[in-house]
């Protein structure tokens, strides 16, 4: 029996996978601040009062201008992602398909394939007896995308993941894929409504920053999950918990970018993302 149909059975509930709708962000560009400075000249033959107008940039505003370029390409990083995330998969494009596929020879080391249809599917924590694309409802492409890329750029670590809850009792196991899809979901809602996070991830300027921001939200709640011996049934909350634990890490602390702000996260929450 797999994961989900035992929690099913046994508790009367099924994991719930969010639909957290995200609004697309308009590109952020540089705010203009006009200021006046008046200069008053005293002159041999009286006081002359002379008005003399400029821009004037503040410190603030400068630091806009820098990021300007870094936050513009992470909006159309972002526009690109929400594409996906309204794409739902299809039978006629082999590219959905293959999606899948690498997900499974990447985690299990193997050049079989399984079939769309196959039972096995439920060993990665996709829903039993039924297509594994059926999960995505909410997060369309992305979700599968994202699992992706965890498997293939960190293989290690998420094959450990994959191995470790497959280990563990039916109450206590994660589900791995349903984790991802939500994480997916959840990461694009607080990139969209918290702007200390927005500005945070896109100071760094690089590419994947979304997908990397979701490899560490991955790597912790394992991590977090794994200590606390919890069971499946309070993984919402849990994953909501830490969720708002970033919030806040990223509106108290001045990290320079993503980089910086994983290694302390890594050290707040006891995990690195290691390789």
């Amino acid at each position: 029996m797999c994961i989900r149909d035992s929690i099913n059975a046994e508790y009367g509930m099924t994991l719930v996978l969010h639909d957290g709708e995200a609004q697309p962000r308009e590109p952020m560009g540089m705010v203009l601040s006009e200021g006046w400075n008046l200069a008053v000249a005293t002159c041999s033959t009286g006081m002359v009062l002379i008005l003399v107008a400029w821009y004037v940039w503040s410190p603030e505003e400068m630091r806009e201008e820098d990021g300007g370029t870094a936050m513009t390409r992470f909006d159309e990083e972002l526009r690109e992602l929400r594409v996906l995330k309204g794409t739902p998969f299809d039978h006629a494009d082999p590219s959905h398909e293959e999606y899948f596929e690498q997900l499974w020879r990447c985690t299990f080391e193997t050049d079989r394939t399984i079939g769309m249809g196959s039972p096995e599917w439920c060993m990665l924590g996709f829903s039993p007896n039924v297509e594994p694309h059926t999960d995505l409802r909410g997060t369309g492409m992305l979700g599968v995308q994202n699992l992706c890329y965890f498997a293939t750029k960190y293989p290690g670590r998420f094959r450990r993941i994959v191995e470790r809850n497959a280990a563990l009792s039916v109450e206590q196991s994660l589900p791995v894929a349903c984790v991802g899809i939500n994480i997916t979901s959840s990461l694009n809602r607080m990139v969209t409504e918290e702007e200390s996070v927005y500005r945070l991830v896109a100071r760094g300027g690089r590419e994947a920053q979304f997908e990397e921001l979701y490899c560490s939200l991955f790597s912790w709640f394992d991590a977090r999950w794994e200590r606390a011996e919890m069971e499946v049934i309070m993984f919402n909350v849990e994953l909501e918990q830490l969720l708002q634990e970033v919030v806040q890490l990223v509106g108290k602390q001045s990290w320079r970018d993503l980089e910086q702000m994983r290694e302390q996260a890594d050290q707040d929450f006891g995990q690195s993302l290691c390789t």
